[in-house]
């Protein structure tokens, strides 16, 4: 019976040295998914359902959360950080494959999950099927410029290149251009150099969605021209944002 109670006593007590020492003996990475896998079994979950490129991408928005929590929080471990974010990403995920309907969640394109689980072809689109609409899970529809905002800055590379563009949301209208918040991975930045709109583009206003294209990178920020204005609406085999309005060079 002593050993029994001592058990009972000492198995929380191992499992937060476990989550503390996590990442100690192997990348994040690796134990990452390993710890993942694990969790998903205790829910019913094969991890075998799952593509080895969606654990990963599960796993890098795992460890960018722990970082922000660990950063924002003052968390006293990463590893242990990381550990709840991967217990809580295993719940999020047999939410959606032990058969709630994504349809029944009011902004599925919100929720981190829901997002990787589409992109690598797991669940479906809640339009699916439905009349008038797309039937593949191809384009994702976003309920505002903010909400593809939000997205892009979680997972998509967001660091400026000349001669390249993206997207960006326009915070105010200057007597010089338009201000822009441009997108970082920490939700975003107010870029302290205005942009002109190329000849072709309607005048822009407080909130519009827009692409922007990078004439040069600064240690400060970045000058650049907003070349088209965005539809809240991305193409995942293209990879590419729906063109409202083109400009003319």
């Amino acid at each position: 019976m002593a050993w029994f109670i001592t058990g009972i006593i000492a198995a929380p007590i191992m499992w937060f040295i476990f989550k503390v020492v996590l990442g100690a003996a192997a990348a994040p990475e690796v134990s990452g998914k390993q710890l993942l896998k694990q969790e998903l079994r205790k829910l019913g979950v094969k991890p075998f359902v799952l593509p080895e490129a969606c654990l990963d991408d599960f796993v890098q928005s795992c460890k960018h959360m722990a970082e922000m929590t660990k950063d924002t929080l003052h968390h006293g471990y990463f590893s242990s950080a990381f550990a709840d974010s991967i217990e809580g990403t295993a719940l999020n995920i047999a939410r959606y494959l032990n058969g709630m309907e994504s349809g029944a969640i009011e902004h599925p394109e919100d929720n981190y999950c829901y997002q990787i689980l589409l992109r690598h072809g797991v669940v479906q689109s809640p339009t699916s099927g439905r009349e008038g609409s797309n039937p593949s899970p191809e384009v994702l529809h976003y309920k505002s410029p903010e909400a593809a905002f939000e997205y892009i800055c979680k997972f998509m590379a967001t660091a400026p290149q000349e001669g390249h563009a993206l997207p960006g949301i326009v915070s105010e209208i200057a007597q010089n251009g338009v201000m822009l918040k441009m997108p970082d991975d920490n939700n975003g930045f107010i870029n302290r150099y205005p942009a002109l709109a190329r000849n072709g583009i309607p005048p822009l206003a407080s909130g519009d969605f827009v692409l922007v294209g990078i004439d040069e990178v600064l240690s400060d920020g970045m000058k650049g021209t907003v070349i088209a204005t965005l539809e809240p609406s991305y193409h995942l085999v293209q990879e590419t944002w729906k063109i409202k309005d083109a400009g003319t060079a």
